[in-house]
């Protein structure tokens, strides 16, 4: 991987994360995961415009919806055991294929499993996915997946809490989603994994895209309050 976090900064990121954006009052929350890793032999690229955003629908039921530009495509190559994957501490969630799902008809869902290997990030606990069952040969067109997931009590804070990060080899990763792809733009297919987390913040102050930025605004504000 190009970049790690370690597994005690990734749940501080984390839990940092959910306690900044989750909206107060009981509110529909929305979680958006940016690309931030390319683990295709030839670079497929790195794009601000792959993303999963994981929302509130209601008590109990959620979406996952990964989003990539036209020109991108979920596949079935090989290279991974699903075209979309992650983990959970939860081994109860029920997948279905929602709508606004480019190809629906297509796609099947997994899990959960005891793992799911994307190229070398493997997902372990409770694994999840959806496969495109799409050959690369039929190019771009399938670029939007949802995801329904059900579950008592689930929430989309919940469900981000309890993912679980990849590993690749002795080394836990910062990809806590991965997806099998193809970029037409430039011919090349693989793996490629979602972490860095968009958070909302208080219009006050700076926007930080990911965990660490959070983490350094907290060190920031003890700074503040030291010195007040």
């Amino acid at each position: 991987m190009k970049s790690k976090l370690t597994g005690a900064l990734a749940a501080a990121a984390c839990a940092l994360a959910l306690s900044v954006g989750a909206p107060a009052g009981g509110n529909a929350a929305t979680f958006t995961f940016v690309q931030n890793s390319d683990e295709c032999s030839t670079p497929c690229g790195i794009i601000a415009g792959n993303t999963v955003t994981v929302a509130d629908v209601a008590t109990g039921t959620i979406t996952v919806t990964a989003s990539m530009p036209a020109s991108w495509s979920f596949i079935t190559t090989g290279a991974g055991d699903a075209s979309f994957a992650f983990s959970s501490s939860l081994n109860n969630l029920g997948l279905a294929i929602g709508a606004g799902t480019t190809n629906a008809s297509t796609w099947t869902t997994v899990g959960p499993v005891a793992s799911l290997m994307m190229d070398g990030l493997v997902f372990h606990t409770s694994a999840y996915g959806a496969d495109a069952n799409r050959s690369p040969s039929q190019g771009a067109g399938n670029n939007n997946l949802v995801l329904t997931i059900t579950a008592a009590g689930l929430t989309a804070a919940t469900f981000v809490a309890d993912l679980q990060a990849a590993t690749m080899g002795a080394n836990t990763s910062n990809a806590l989603f991965a997806a099998d792809v193809l970029n037409t733009n430039n011919g090349n297919t693989g793996i490629i994994d979602f972490g860095a987390r968009v958070i909302p913040l208080p219009a006050a102050l700076p926007l930080f895209a990911t965990g660490l930025g959070a983490l350094g605004l907290l060190g920031w504000r003890r700074k503040r309050k030291a010195a007040a």
